[in-house]
């Protein structure tokens, strides 16, 4: 028995591990809906020697994206890798959004999220608003 649950949890940390960036995506998304920059931040680089210069940007992707989504009620969630034409893997979360306020439709949102390594640690270098 204490043999299965082994395997189950090495099972469990072992996926988490390969697809860190989708979770750091949807990590994002999910910071920046709740207004949370704080967390958001912590999702980006503090490993690199450009750091603080990447931190500044990604300040203001944090700032942009909360402008319409704090608050905002999100549907249809769904992340996928792509690869850019300059042969760059990111992370796509495409997803509907609407204000709580209004009685309007749906509209769709797309993140494209740049992630980067630090031995194991996968962290955000940028988010980009992409055509969903």
């Amino acid at each position: 028995m204490f043999l299965l649950v082994l395997l189950c949890l090495g099972s469990m940390v072992l996926v988490v591990v390969m697809d860190q960036t989708t979770m750091v995506g949807l990590v994002y998304l999910r910071a920046v809906n709740a207004g949370n920059s704080e967390a958001a931040q912590l999702l980006g680089d503090h490993f690199s020697p450009d750091s603080d210069w990447h931190q500044r940007f990604f300040e203001q992707d944090i700032q942009r994206d909360m402008d319409y989504l704090k608050g905002a009620t999100l549907s249809n969630v769904t992340t996928s890798r792509e690869q850019t034409l300059s042969g760059q893997w990111v992370t796509i979360v495409r997803f509907d959004w609407r204000d709580p306020a209004s009685a309007g439709g749906w509209q769709p949102g797309a993140l494209r999220v740049k992630t980067d390594k630090w031995w194991f640690l996968t962290y955000i270098r940028a988010v980009e608003v992409v055509q969903p």
